[in-house]
């Protein structure tokens, strides 16, 4: 019998160091319980979650250096490459020209000489002009939306606030959804406040047509035909044409460097996905709903000021003068 043997066992260990069965047997329990917390712990610890290691150096064929050239499109595999090379600041990027910069990461001269103009926006702390934008007027509504934080797919994403500026009158409006319930009625509002500027460009700011892309869906949804409305992710194309001092072009970066104060710097849309996400039964009841209010109205009013330095005033410059 296992329990009489494991008896035995205990009463053996208490006669070799002459104490009482009783607290051997406990003590006994107790290492088996550690044992299992231990075993438990390694068992989370190694497979669930593993602890970020440092970066070795060392262990690359290639003596690695962090590089200050910390500009768009400049990676893990393109600093190794300059390096290697040992160009290591911006001087010496800038120094290199596109015909440099195109040896050494193996791309055309063209795709080489914006990387020139980003590394001399960077040192220059100037927004410059790599290629022509297209010409967009003031006539323009600038939009902006929130959304549900874990549905993956764009064609199921619940759009639950929707912001919109009217540059022409300067009129905001924000239609918001508290509920599950309400959400229909707000994309309803949304697109006959859409259909009845349908001559105007839609501004959005993603640089994936991430909110065009959802409303057009949330639209077919509703049969709502959306073919005549004209969506017009700037970031797209401001990437392309523009380099601007820094690496990231999200838009609290640009409009900040457009002097743009926001009222939340701290949220961000992540945070407001997961808020509807717990309080989707009744979004009034979250301790910051009018800060996300005033936050979805940041995004759109800086989205404007954004348009309005780079569409309308051109403010940016030419390396050519």
């Amino acid at each position: 019998n296992k329990k009489v043997a494991q008896k035995k066992k205990v009463v053996k260990k208490a006669v070799k160091k002459n104490t009482p069965t009783k607290k051997v047997a406990q003590k006994s329990k107790v290492v088996k319980k550690a044992a299992k917390v231990v075993r438990s712990a390694s068992i989370d610890s190694d497979i669930f979650y593993r602890r970020p290691q440092p970066f070795r150096s060392d262990l690359l064929e290639v003596p690695y250096h962090r590089s200050s050239i910390n500009i768009s499109g400049i990676g893990f595999d393109k600093e190794m490459k300059l390096s290697a090379a040992g160009v290591k600041t911006l001087d010496a990027f800038i120094e290199l020209g596109a015909n440099g910069v195109a040896e050494i990461f193996g791309v055309n001269l063209n795709f080489a000489q914006s990387f020139i103009v980003k590394a001399k926006a960077a040192k220059d702390q100037k927004v410059y002009a790599i290629q022509p934008l297209s010409r967009l007027d003031d006539n323009a509504i600038m939009l902006d939306i929130e959304t549900d934080y874990f549905e993956a797919k764009y064609a199921n994403k619940t759009a639950w606030m929707v912001g919109m500026y009217d540059r022409p009158t300067a009129q905001f409006v924000q239609y918001v959804a508290t509920n599950e319930s309400e959400v229909m009625g707000i994309i309803e509002q949304t697109y006959e406040f859409l259909n009845s500027f349908s001559d105007r460009k839609i501004i959005v700011y993603s640089g994936s047509n991430f909110d065009a892309t959802i409303l057009k869906h949330r639209f077919e949804t509703y049969n709502r035909t959306h073919n005549h409305l004209d969506f017009k992710d700037i970031l797209i194309e401001m990437r392309k044409c523009l380099a601007f001092p820094f690496k990231s072009m999200d838009l609290e970066s640009v409009a900040e460097h457009y002097e743009y104060k926001f009222k939340h710097p701290h949220i961000d849309g992540q945070e407001v996905g997961l808020a509807w996400e717990s309080h989707k039964h009744n979004m009034k009841k979250h301790r910051s709903f009018g800060h996300y209010l005033e936050y979805n109205e940041d995004d759109v009013k800086a989205l404007d000021m954004v348009y309005e330095n780079i569409y309308i005033k051109n403010n940016y410059h030419s390396l050519n003068g």
